[in-house]
């Protein structure tokens, strides 16, 4: 049995399930993999780091539930905690949650955490916090998420000039917020470790007339991803392996958020798909100021000309 820790890096949430998909079928039925560690269901256990020692349950916590972004604030507090510098205190922290609840709950549903100097009367052992998180979450008649599929993270943003693509978004679905925001900022770091580790993030953009298709825009982009999502969860051995990370609707343009594991054998699958769509489609990688590839040109129309003006062409595809 082996088990994989992201340590806190999300991006590995994307890329340790694809990788547990990709043991081969000859082991499948002698070796188990965690894509990230499981932690221990609420079980007591000892702990010890930076000479102090605790049993998970003698760290109490208070949970406070936000119904409409589905995650949890803690504040938390053990006596012996208090002797100890802040940034020790929170690595103990945050080792022993992602211990308890496992990577995958905490990553999914904890927010801010905050080390109060003493306990109050409703906090709870750190133990039982995976049973409050999962009632919880059941009460609120929601999906228990597990995996970055499980993910839907609504956001909105004020349109600006487009200088790039993505200025001009007003509202988007993702599956990966972290990534949106990294674009916004200019940070390029998680694009550039996802593709350290061989994985593309990137998206297609299209741009529409908002004049003529504002009522019927939005079901052809969600045609359009289920049409791709079909593509990247294929059995077929020779289709293209991804993630849909959803899409984001803009006042010029729509665009479909993508991780590919294998790009290339995407981007020769997608035209396919894009025939038949009266659209212009480009594809980016996920990074702010990124030039663009042309997939499909369908009208090249004045209007369009400072999008092609910024295209490459990929001689790969």
């Amino acid at each position: 049995e082996f088990t994989f820790y992201t340590e806190g890096r999300d991006y590995l949430f994307y890329l340790y399930p694809y990788l547990v998909t990709q043991i081969p079928g000859h082991l499948a039925d002698k070796w188990h993999f965690h894509p990230w560690n499981p932690g221990f269901e609420g079980k007591d256990m000892g702990f010890a780091m930076c000479g102090k020692s605790f049993s998970f349950s003698d760290i109490m916590v208070r949970a406070y539930y936000n119904n409409d972004r589905d995650e949890f604030n803690l504040h938390f507090y053990n006596h012996e905690l208090k002797e100890l510098s802040e940034s020790q205190i929170y690595h103990i922290f945050f080792t022993m949650l992602d211990l308890c609840l496992g990577e995958g709950l905490s990553y999914f549903y904890i927010a801010d955490v905050e080390f109060v100097p003493e306990q109050k009367e409703d906090m709870i052992p750190l133990t039982e916090l995976s049973d409050l998180i999962q009632v919880t979450i059941i009460e609120a008649e929601k999906t228990l998420k597990q995996t970055p599929n499980d993910l839907y993270d609504c956001y909105r943003k004020e349109p600006e000039d487009s200088v790039c693509f993505r200025d001009d978004v007003m509202a988007g679905v993702t599956r990966y917020r972290p990534l949106v925001a990294s674009y916004y900022r200019g940070d390029r770091t998680r694009f550039n470790t996802l593709l350290e580790y061989g994985a593309k993030a990137a998206f297609i953009a299209f741009p529409y007339d908002i004049k003529r298709e504002r009522k019927t825009i939005l079901n052809v982009r969600y045609k359009l991803q289920d049409q791709i999502e079909q593509l990247l969860d294929s059995n077929d051995p020779n289709a293209p392996c991804g993630l849909m990370l959803e899409g984001a609707s803009g006042d010029e343009c729509m665009y479909i958020d993508l991780l590919l594991y294998d790009e290339i054998n995407f981007l020769k699958h997608i035209k396919d798909i894009l025939k038949d769509y009266p659209y212009n489609f480009f594809y980016c990688d996920y990074r702010y100021g990124a030039w663009y590839t042309l997939l499909q040109e369908y009208d090249r129309l004045p209007k369009y000309d400072r999008y092609f003006n910024q295209c490459i062409l990929r001689k790969d595809i």
